[in-house]
């Protein structure tokens, strides 16, 4: 955290969160031609109360940033849809 703040000693911080942890999931190939998968995906996190940091994407991956106390919570409600 130290050297974080020496580099970036120059700027100005505008936030800073901790205690977040990250869910990563991986999507088929199939997922670019089908319309809503994210929607269905934020939509059960967002019923469950799962708050957002941050979604970083890529065409078959995405990864989530949660609170570290919501992360067990979040990969369960993500493992049950694979269910559906």
């Amino acid at each position: 955290e130290r050297y974080i703040e020496e580099l970036f000693s120059g700027e100005r911080m505008t936030q800073k969160v901790t205690n977040l942890a990250s869910v990563t999931v991986k999507l088929p190939h199939e997922n670019v031609t089908v319309p809503g998968v994210y929607y269905f995906i934020f939509q059960r996190l967002a019923w469950e109360g799962i708050v957002l940091h941050e979604v970083i994407s890529t065409t078959n991956e995405f990864t989530i940033i949660v609170d570290d106390p919501e992360a067990d919570k979040a990969f369960t409600v993500i493992k049950a849809l694979k269910a559906l």
